[in-house]
């Protein structure tokens, strides 16, 4: 097998048990990881973030991310930077709740010949999706298109081009990263994944990253509605548009 590439697995530093059983699963397969971290939303006050689109978000959504979401998108957005910064050529990322095949070393080997290009694949996502073959990437696994947005950013590859769009898509915050991630349209992103997936999420435990969001406020209730049916018709639009031209 070839040299490795770069595992970060995203840790807040008071979610001990999570990290023991994320590194328990790593060592089983004998891939070399790094623990990343995570950016801990408690501490962090929205109104205060630089890049934060605070007003936009009342404006748009009438209500804010939650602290949590913010942390989670700031975590994701120093990996990319560091990709960048440190020469990788691709890597994966992956949020410690999660179960992982012994799969996932051969996959993450034969990515790195794959004709397809890319700039993301995803290993893991939170919706069933239709999708189309590409190519082979082990013996049970393919390279495939998933039809309609995957969500969910709990396991994906990176490479320097996509790590370069989103360092520079995801430079003001407005939407949380997996949300973020699939408006392709706007990014710019190829994205892949990997079928069957490697890496499932723990539905077991539940995010110390993502809550629910805060309510919206009585009185903006009709016109958050409207503005989110526009908003649906206008990104559907655009995302078509931008899947006929990239094809």
């Amino acid at each position: 097998m070839s040299q490795q590439i770069p595992i970060f697995i995203i840790n807040l530093e008071r979610s001990a048990e999570r990290r023991k059983k994320i590194k328990e699963q790593f060592n089983s397969i004998e891939l070399n990881y790094e623990f990343y971290k995570a950016i801990d939303g408690r501490e962090l006050d929205s109104k205060n973030i630089p890049n934060y689109a605070h007003a936009y978000r009342l404006k748009e959504f009438g209500k804010d991310m939650t602290p949590n979401e913010i942390g989670c998108y700031l975590s994701h957005f120093t990996l990319f930077e560091r990709i960048l910064n440190e020469g990788h050529e691709m890597a994966l990322i992956i949020e410690d709740d999660v179960n992982i095949t012994s799969e996932l070393p051969d996959i993450l080997n034969n990515l790195k010949t794959v004709k397809t290009p890319w700039d993301m694949i995803r290993l893991a996502t939170s919706r069933d999706r239709k999708f189309e073959i590409l190519e082979p990437i082990t013996e049970i696994t393919n390279l495939v298109n998933l039809k309609g947005n995957a969500c969910g950013a709990v396991g994906y590859v990176l490479n320097r081009s996509g790590a370069e769009k989103l360092c520079n898509y995801c430079k003001t915050i407005i939407h949380p990263i997996d949300i973020a991630m699939d408006r392709i349209w706007e990014n710019k992103l190829q994205i892949r994944a990997v079928f069957p997936f490697p890496i499932v999420h723990d539905n077991n435990v539940q995010s110390d990253i993502r809550t629910d969001s805060p309510p919206i406020e009585a009185p903006q209730k009709t016109i958050h509605k409207l503005r989110r049916k526009r908003r649906k018709i206008v990104d559907g639009i655009n995302k078509r548009l931008w899947e006929l031209k990239s094809h």
